[in-house]
């Protein structure tokens, strides 16, 4: 069976977009916990709670002989992975540099809103299968993740050739928005901020790691800051309260007119409501990752610039710069963040 199948007996019906992960009994994709429903206590809306997702729904379908109440769903033929190989083919142009890939249909379908919604279109792209991604987003490197993602549920990159891992996964992060692929945006998050923990835990042992991490902060940031929006820069992710409206005044009684009479408003007070913050989980880990490392980054030109071209990026920094801070994650590879 196909993850996020509606008949799967772990399907979520909040989202509709996704399964009940086995490990952490949460949705990876609205990230709210399956039994209780209450947010993540980090405040993040985009990252999955854990970094070993189990679907059974994967391997199997629910045992037609059993009588088990989690049995009870219908059970069509089992989905065969390679059936997907059968849909026709997309002739993709990637970039500038018009790279080439043929990528079946149904599976890049199945993890991208962009290309579900563009195969029910009657466009002409969709008539021809002929498709060109050619923003400023739209990188070969970031496609070639997409599209390891799509087949095989996870991207590799090696970063003894290319040491720029930080922006591979800013790249990935970007495009996945853009796609509307919400779970390979998560995962190029949550490879990110392995990335960034993994050298700040290393410093004594591999100092050299954590200067050709830095030396790539500035584009990083660009990519990010330039290409996301979060509309709550200098503010933790939280629920807070917000003031209520002020009560209008009471407007003057008018008198019966043709057996009708309009009487002033008694419309109850507004009572304080709670507004959630949520924050651009990718804008937060580079925020605190360059405090860590200001002192450093100081020196490099190319960082002042970005410092001083992008203020939301300067404001978020000012989130974490207090003496004593260091970066941590939780158990399940999330950022954490005290406010």
């Amino acid at each position: 069976m196909v993850r996020a199948h509606p008949d799967c007996g772990r399907y979520c019906k909040k989202c509709k977009s996704d399964c009940i992960c086995e490990a952490c009994d949460f949705c990876h994709v609205c990230v709210w916990d399956a039994k209780e429903r209450k947010p993540p206590d980090n405040g993040f809306f985009e990252v999955d709670p854990c970094l070993r997702p189990v679907h059974a729904c994967l391997n199997t379908w629910p045992d037609p002989s059993s009588t088990s109440s989690d049995n009870a769903v219908l059970n069509p033929p089992p989905y065969e992975f390679s059936a997907e190989f059968g849909s026709e083919i997309y002739e993709i142009y990637v970039g500038a540099e018009k790279r080439l890939y043929r990528v079946h249909t149904g599976i890049i379908r199945d993890v991208s809103m962009y290309f579900r919604k563009l195969e029910s279109s009657s466009m002409k792209e969709t008539k021809e299968n002929t498709i060109v991604l050619d923003s400023d987003i739209d990188t070969s490197i970031a496609f070639d993740m997409f599209v390891q993602y799509a087949y095989m549920g996870n991207y590799f990159y090696d970063e003894k050739s290319e040491p720029r891992l930080l922006l591979v996964h800013a790249q990935v992060y970007v495009l996945a928005d853009r796609l509307g692929a919400l779970q390979l945006k998560n995962l190029a998050l949550r490879n990110a901020t392995k990335t960034c923990f993994d050298v700040s835990a290393s410093l004594a042992a591999e100092p050299d790691a954590l200067l050709r991490v830095l030396d790539i902060i500035p584009e990083a940031v660009t990519w990010i800051y330039g290409n996301t929006f979060d509309s709550h820069s200098g503010q933790f992710p939280q629920s807070e309260e917000a003031e209520p409206e002020p009560e209008p005044e009471p407007k003057p009684a008018v008198p019966v007119i043709e057996n009708i009479h309009l009487s002033p408003s008694d419309k109850p007070k507004s009572s304080r409501k709670m507004v959630e913050i949520k924050r651009d989980g990718f804008r937060l880990l580079l925020a605190q990752f360059a405090t860590s490392f200001l002192a450093e980054l100081r020196k490099n030109s190319d960082f002042m610039d970005t410092h001083l071209e992008f203020p939301e990026f300067a404001t978020d920094m000012l989130l974490f710069s207090l003496p004593g801070k260091t970066m941590a994650i939780d158990k399940h590879g999330n950022l954490e963040i005290e406010s």
